[in-house]
């Protein structure tokens, strides 16, 4: 879902991030896989900016099996850090 204000808030998260925030992840998908997980926000593909989901979908929809693609996202542990996942179709 597209990450909004009010989140950005109760998350915790520096003011300004823009992205998709990772709502579930199906367990054994690609996503799972590559360590992407609920909380994550998803703030770009392939070093493209996703400031949506819409965005996101727009960026994966024409991804195809064996395709992989960078996903760039902000991570919470004892404080929020950029990461990086490598996605395998």
């Amino acid at each position: 879902t597209t990450l909004t204000g009010a989140q950005v808030k109760q998350l915790w998260l520096y003011q300004g991030v823009q992205g998709a925030l990772i709502l579930a992840v199906t367990p054994g998908s690609p996503a799972a896989k590559a360590g992407l997980a609920q909380g994550m926000v998803i703030e770009s593909i392939d070093q493209r900016f996703v400031g949506s989901a819409a965005d996101y979908s727009s960026r994966v929809g024409g991804k195809k099996q064996g395709d992989q693609f960078d996903v760039g996202v902000w991570v919470k542990g004892a404080k929020w850090a950029r990461s990086s996942r490598r996605v395998s179709l």
